[in-house]
């Protein structure tokens, strides 16, 4: 019952935040997910982010391959079946993609942007939106993923930014056992 309960409270707590951004227009409709120009974006991504925490005082979040994997499957997953959401149009749910990844969160959060191709320019109008900076900025977030999917969306070539936030709930059960033990 009380695992039902945490998962509960974490859904409840998710943060959701879009960010549609101007777009460029396409040559062709094909998606692309390519590895090595995605990686390089979620670094410049990853690293950014770090910095605006750190600069608030806040610790820089760690990164989870379990959140990463969630993040880049809803984003190819946005990319292919042409939309921008937190949820799909088959009605799948942002802890959804947690779950298939294998990430049991005790919070979670996502951001969403589309047309991606400046790290930076996307950086800027998160923090610019209260709802996406209050994902970046959370406390209890610990954790990070970015996915990034590009693709024709309404006729123009797009980049889906995915950006998951987590605290797993094994984390937060361990600090509450190692707090009973050292009492």
């Amino acid at each position: 019952m009380l695992s039902i309960f945490i998962r509960f409270m974490s859904w409840s707590l998710l943060g959701l935040s879009v960010l549609p951004l101007p777009v460029q227009a396409v040559d062709n409709g094909v998606f692309d997910s390519s590895r090595d120009w995605s990686e390089t974006q979620i670094e410049r991504y990853f690293s950014g982010i770090n910095e605006i925490r750190r600069a608030d005082g806040l610790a820089p979040f760690s990164s989870s391959g379990q959140l990463a994997v969630a993040a880049q499957n809803k984003a190819e997953d946005m990319a292919r079946a042409g939309y921008f959401a937190h949820y799909g149009p088959d009605g799948k749910t942002p802890w959804q993609w947690l779950d298939e990844a294998g990430y049991q969160p005790l919070y979670a959060g996502e951001n969403l942007a589309r047309n991606g191709f400046d790290a930076d320019a996307v950086l800027k109008a998160w923090l610019a939106s209260a709802g996406h900076k209050k994902n970046i900025m959370n406390e209890k977030f610990s954790e990070m993923g970015i996915g990034i999917a590009r693709a024709a969306y309404e006729g123009r070539e797009t980049i889906f930014v995915v950006q998951m936030f987590g605290q797993p709930l094994l984390d937060a059960s361990l600090s509450a056992t190692s707090q009973t033990a050292s009492s």
